[in-house]
Parts: C-alpha cells; sequence; structure tokens
C-alpha cells in the first residue's frame, strides 16, 4: 500500500469525526406548502438589534429558516444580512412584515426575494444566478 493510500484510508476513517460542514450556501428547497420567502436588510449595527427582528418575527409566527450576515467594513456604516423566512403560519403578509422590519429605527432598507421556482429560493440579490425555466438535459 502505499502512503497516499494510507493518508486517504485514515482520511476517510476519521473524515465523520473530524468534518463538520457549515452549510452557508444560499439556496433553500421548500416542502410543498411552505411559504418561505427571503429578505435582505441593510442595518447599522446596534445593540439588540438582532433580538429585536427575531422578536418581531416570533410576535409575526414568522420562522427564522436561515440568516446570514456581512461583517462590518471600516468605511460603511451598516452591514447586511440575508435570510430566508417560513411564513407559513406567518399571521401578515410579506409586505406587511418588511414594512414592520423597515419600521425599526436602525434599518435603512429591507428587501423581499421571491421564490424563483415551485419549492426553490436563492439568494438571487448578492449573487445573480440565471436558470433557465425549463430544465434540458
Amino acid at each position: 500500500m502505499c502512503t497516499y493510500q494510507v493518508v486517504q484510508e485514515g482520511v476517510q476513517l476519521n473524515l465523520e469525526e473530524h468534518f463538520k460542514p457549515l452549510n452557508i450556501g444560499r439556496v433553500m428547497l421548500a416542502k410543498k406548502g411552505q411559504k418561505i420567502y427571503g429578505v435582505v436588510i441593510e442595518a447599522q449595527v446596534e445593540r439588540s438589534a438582532l433580538r429585536k427582528l427575531s422578536t418581531l418575527a416570533d410576535d409575526l409566527g414568522i420562522v427564522v429558516r436561515y440568516i446570514q450576515f456581512s461583517m462590518e467594513e471600516l468605511n460603511k456604516p451598516a452591514l447586511t444580512a440575508i435570510a430566508f423566512l417560513d411564513f407559513s403560519d406567518a399571521k401578515v403578509s410579506v409586505e406587511e412584515a418588511l414594512k414592520l422590519v423597515k419600521s425599526q429605527s436602525f434599518v435603512i432598507d429591507a428587501k423581499p426575494i421571491k421564490p424563483n421556482r415551485n419549492g426553490i429560493i436563492y439568494d438571487n440579490y448578492f449573487s445573480r444566478w440565471l436558470l433557465p425555466k425549463t430544465r434540458e438535459l
């Protein structure tokens, strides 16, 4: 057995023990009937901002399925975030929720990302992906 084969075999044996991937992709598949929407938020960095948005979502019956923030940059007073939200049991529409988000003092802007296909939503705000309307083999 060659050295690289021993290393490869050892890596494969320990892969599950040492490799716990963090899914930071911005593509989400929804179950049939789920109302998943994306939201892009530009906001000032402020104490308790995440808690305030989380409480608002909870009060409105919205489940946060995914959220990611940009790092704060030196010459920019704001950061951006993307979230995929489940409106299946929400008490309000996406538009009404965005209006409430925009009313927060630290929020500069908030925009929706609508599902692009049945059961598929992806970040087409920060990363413009062009997908064909039909799948061709």
